[in-house]
C-alpha cells in the first residue's frame, strides 16, 4: 500500500489564526492567485470537514487603490459572500505580514482603502478608519435617526445604527443574559431596513469601566469577538 502522503491530493498551504478567539483561515494568493467558490469556503470554514473559520482570509497583491500598502486582503465569510473589513482578521494578517517584512508599521489594502497597522510588542493594531452615523452609508433602506433604530416584532428596540467598514446594529439592554441573540439577531438581519443585513451586537453596561457585549455576525452565528 501506498504511502498516504503519496497519494494524497496536492493542496495549498495555509495558516490558522485567532484574534480574542475570532478565528480565520489566512492563504497567501499573491504568488499563486486564489479565488475560492461559494462551495470551496463553505468547505474551507466547516468544522466537520475541512479546517473551519469564522472567516477565509486571501492576501494578494495590492490595487491601483492600495498606494502605500504592503499587500491586500479579501475576507470571505463562511456562507461565501465577501465582507468589507474585519479588525481581527486585519490584525493577524497584520502581524504574518510584520514577521516577513521586519515591519513595525505598514497598510493593508481592504476594500479599495488602506487601514494602517501597527506593532506595539505583542499586540498589534489596526486604525478601522472613520465611523458613520450616517443612515446611507451604514447602509439603510430610508432616512432616520441611527441612533434610535427600531426594528418591529424582535423583542427588543431602540438600536444604534453605525458603519465600522461593515454595518453594525447595536442594542443596549438591562439583561444581556435575558436575550437570545442567536434568535433576535437573526430576526433583525432579515429586515428590509438594512440593505445590506448587519452584525448585530448585544450590550449591557456593567460599570464605568466595563462592557458585556457580543455580537451576532452576518451570515448568521454566534462570534466570540467582533
Amino acid at each position: 500500500m501506498k504511502n498516504w502522503s503519496d497519494i494524497a491530493p496536492a493542496g495549498r498551504p495555509f495558516i490558522k489564526m485567532q484574534g480574542l478567539k475570532n478565528h480565520f483561515v489566512i492563504i497567501d494568493g499573491r504568488a499563486k492567485p486564489f479565488k475560492p467558490s461559494v462551495d470551496e469556503i463553505k468547505y474551507i470554514c466547516d468544522i466537520g470537514v475541512g479546517p473551519g473559520a469564522e472567516q477565509i482570509i486571501v492576501i494578494e497583491p495590492i490595487t491601483e487603490h492600495g498606494h502605500g500598502a504592503y499587500a491586500r486582503s479579501r475576507i470571505y465569510n463562511s456562507d461565501g459572500t465577501e465582507a468589507e473589513a474585519c479588525g481581527n482578521a486585519t490584525r493577524c494578517v497584520a502581524k504574518l505580514l510584520m514577521q516577513e517584512s521586519g515591519l513595525d508599521s505598514l497598510g493593508i489594502e481592504i476594500n479599495f482603502e488602506v487601514l494602517k497597522c501597527q506593532r506595539d510588542g505583542e499586540n498589534i493594531s489596526v486604525e478601522m478608519g472613520k465611523i458613520s452615523f450616517d443612515w446611507d452609508q451604514i447602509p439603510l433602506a430610508e432616512e432616520c435617526d441611527t441612533l434610535h433604530v427600531d426594528i418591529k416584532d424582535v423583542g427588543i428596540s431602540d438600536g444604534v445604527a453605525v458603519n465600522v467598514a461593515n454595518p453594525h446594529l447595536v442594542f443596549f439592554v438591562d439583561d444581556f443574559d435575558a436575550v437570545d441573540l442567536a434568535t433576535v439577531g437573526s430576526r433583525v438581519q432579515k429586515n428590509p431596513l438594512l440593505l445590506k443585513s448587519a452584525n448585530v451586537g448585544l450590550a449591557e453596561i456593567i460599570d464605568n469601566t466595563h462592557i458585556k457585549f457580543q455580537v451576532y455576525e452576518r451570515p448568521g452565528m454566534l462570534t466570540m469577538a467582533c
